[in-house]
């Protein structure tokens, strides 16, 4: 199976997402209930089989205090959050 674009975008989201969670001391379920979703959609955020829709990335952004575009940009080198904040 060929990797497309938005199977890479999907993963560096869910990526995002799981260390942004992870450093704000929330478990996924929790991240769920804020964010008005099941835990099966952050569990598939975080895997990067779905990236979130416009409503749920601001909801995630809101709720984890970090920028849509930080969930966006690769942090190889920086996973802090309040740097793009």
């Amino acid at each position: 199976m060929t990797e497309t674009a938005e199977d890479n975008v999907a993963r560096l989201v869910g990526r995002n997402i799981k260390i942004a969670r992870q450093l704000a001391g929330m478990s996924g379920p929790q991240l769920a209930k804020l964010c008005g979703v099941t835990p099966s959609h952050v569990s598939h955020w975080e895997a990067g089989r779905h990236e979130p829709r416009r409503h749920n990335r601001e909801r995630i952004a809101d709720v984890l205090d970090v920028s849509i575009g930080w969930l966006y940009t690769d942090h190889t080198t920086d996973d802090e959050p309040a740097a793009a904040a």
